[in-house]
């Protein structure tokens, strides 16, 4: 298990390292979008599994 850990630290702080603050951003905006997406399909689901 901290041999796992310590690869997602390596790869985050490389991941960091080696992208600018606009692909960071991009990537929160589309992982906020996706979050969005996400949730109204399951309310969605929630809703047809109650009619």
């Amino acid at each position: 298990m901290q041999e796992i850990l310590g690869n997602v630290k390596d790869f985050q702080e490389l991941f960091v390292k080696n992208a600018s603050e606009d692909y960071l951003k991009d990537i929160v905006h589309g992982l906020t979008k996706l979050n969005e997406l996400l949730g109204n399909v399951l309310k969605e689901k929630a809703s047809s599994r109650q009619a």
